[in-house]
This record gives structure tokens, sequence and C-alpha cells, in this order.
């Protein structure tokens, strides 16, 4: 994918972040703010405008909790961020997160027919599928890698 990369080592811009063979370990944001700061400066090399004309938009909350959601869900359920990547390419922006788990993300699926409660969590990954405007799960080796495209306008 052409455009400016933000933690990618292969692309147009830097930041933090990175993955697979060509990162390293200590590159990866080491909290989901540090991955929030790393988009929003991707954001706004960009869109060469200052943070505050456009930070408070719908589409970079949603952009922001997403990032938010994928890299905590890394930490908490996947046994740690493994890679973390995000481009911009016209009007959509992608954003490319590992961890060391292949276990797919889960989403409440009803009441627990054992117990008769709601599932507990879950809930968080069901946002990030509403928003994203394409989500894909690859799993590998080393665990799995989600990529997410939001657009932008």
């Amino acid at each position: 994918m052409s455009g400016e990369a933000a933690g990618d080592q292969h692309g147009a811009g830097t930041g933090i972040g990175s993955g697979g063979a060509a990162g390293s370990p200590s590159a990866l944001p080491r909290s989901s703010a540090d991955a929030r700061a790393a988009v929003l400066a991707l954001l706004e090399r960009r869109f060469c405008a200052p943070a505050a004309d456009w930070r408070e938009t719908v589409v970079v909350a949603d952009v922001l909790l997403v990032t938010s959601e994928l890299v905590t869900n890394a930490d908490r359920h996947g046994g740690g961020l493994t890679r973390f990547t995000v481009e911009i390419d016209g009007d959509a922006l992608r954003l490319c997160v590992g961890d060391a788990s292949p276990e797919p993300p889960v989403s409440p699926s009803g009441p627990d027919a054992a117990e008769g409660v709601p599932r507990i969590g879950g809930y968080g990954w069901q946002m990030v599928c509403r928003l994203a405007h394409e989500v894909t799960v690859v799993t590998h080796r080393a665990g799995k890698t989600i990529s997410v495209v939001l657009t932008l306008v």
C-alpha cells in the first residue's frame, strides 16, 4: 500500500511502532496512549494542520478509539503487542496490530446457556467491527495480526 506510514520501517513516514522481521520490539508503543500519539502525529503530518483544528472530530475519535481497543486487547488478552503499523492511503487509514496469541477475538453472542447470564467482555471487538470499514484477522506461527481500515472522510 502506498502512502504515509508510522512505525512501518518500509513506509514513507516515521513514527513509533514496527513489527515482524523488519522491526524492533523496542520501537513498539509502550501503551495505548503511545499508540494514539503515533496515530495523531501521522494525521497531523498528513493533513498539515494543527491538531486543535481536527482532533475533536468524530472520525478522529473513532480512529483513536479503535487504536486504543486493539492495542489494549493485544496486551490484555493476546500475550503482548508484537506489531504496530499505521498508514494513510488516500481517504483511508490502515492500522495493523499484532499479538502473540493465535486465538481470534470474541464477540458476545447472547446469554451463556449454562449460566443464564450475559457474556462478560467482547464488546470492544464488536465496536471495532462496527467502526472500521474493513477488518481482517490473520493467524500465523507467532500469533495473529488484526488489520482494520477506517475511512477518514
